[in-house]
């Protein structure tokens, strides 16, 4: 009987499975023209009610939301891969306000529209080699806690790996952490506020095209298998990290990894040179001027 019952969920969860997909690639196809629930049932063959509770198990957010996620998603896209304007790329992209698309867009991507475009027509693939290889880890005066952790690849993977610590509960937040690698391996974070966290990552091939840098559609990714607990210094939770490939019901990473990493660098720029200028008023050994390239 027991064995009868774990078939007949696996044959549940495929047929779930399947009809979450058709429902995904039709909103795929057509990010600018939102479905409404009724027709996302019927293209699933599902009852709306019962539609609702297993795209969410499937997806992990409700179908109405993962809409405007995809709008977001394809904004990007038309922002990296075409010449217009960012008031056509809005309307393109569904939305009828360029206030509300700019304030939407800046809260899940990190930086305004205009500045993702800019991002993306100066990237350097060197420049961005030597920023992770410089980055350091310690961003500024927080609690002690220091996650450290280890990041698997597939075999034959070549490229950069993009780790983020983002709150708990919000799975479009902007991370509260990063750190970055030139390849998979041991990643550490430094300072981490006390919190609970989910800890995620991704990874993009070291010589693919720009727009993968930007757009991480076919980025390998990974997810720690439970949340992290940050409490009065101490950590818990799992650090080991697995890539994969991302499957079809994987929501967009929206966030803009490589403009986060900038933003992230010039940060430590800053703090450093606040540092040097407090020993130096403290110690009288130089001046300012003296912290040169910082």
């Amino acid at each position: 009987m027991d064995a009868w019952i774990a078939e007949a969920e696996i044959g549940a969860d495929s047929y779930h499975l399947k009809a979450v997909t058709r429902v995904l690639e039709a909103i795929r196809m057509q990010p600018d023209q939102p479905l409404t629930l009724q027709q996302m049932s019927r293209i699933a063959f599902i009852s709306r009610h019962h539609f609702i509770r297993i795209f969410r198990r499937q997806v992990g957010i409700p179908p109405m939301r993962y809409q405007w996620v995809m709008r977001l998603a394809h904004a990007k896209r038309l922002l990296v891969e075409t010449e217009m304007s960012v008031i056509e790329v809005c309307f393109e992209a569904g939305y009828n306000s360029l206030g509300t698309f700019t304030r939407r867009f800046t809260s899940l991507v990190g930086i305004p529209p205009h500045h993702f475009r800019l991002a993306a027509r100066s990237f350097d693939r060197k420049r961005l080699s030597e920023l992770i290889s410089c980055l350091d880890q310690d961003v500024g005066p927080l609690p002690p806690a220091r996650i450290a952790g280890e990041i698997h690849a597939p075999a034959g993977f070549d490229g950069f790996v993009l780790i983020g610590l983002f709150p708990a509960g919000d799975v479009h937040a902007l991370p509260r952490a990063c750190c970055a690698l030139t390849h998979p391996g041991r990643f550490e974070f430094g300072s981490v506020a006390d919190g609970a966290y989910v800890l995620k990552a991704a990874a993009i091939p070291r010589f693919g095209p720009i727009l993968d840098y930007f757009v991480h559609d076919q980025a390998l990714r990974a997810a720690a298998a439970g949340p992290l607990v940050v409490h009065d210094g101490l950590v818990s939770g799992t650090t080991s990290l697995e890539l994969r490939h991302p499957k079809v019901t994987d929501l967009p990473i929206l966030a803009g990894l490589v403009p986060l990493l900038e933003a992230r660098f010039s940060y430590d720029r800053r703090f450093n040179l606040a540092l040097f200028a407090a020993r130096a008023a403290t110690t009288g050994f130089g001046s300012i001027s003296a912290a040169g390239g910082m």
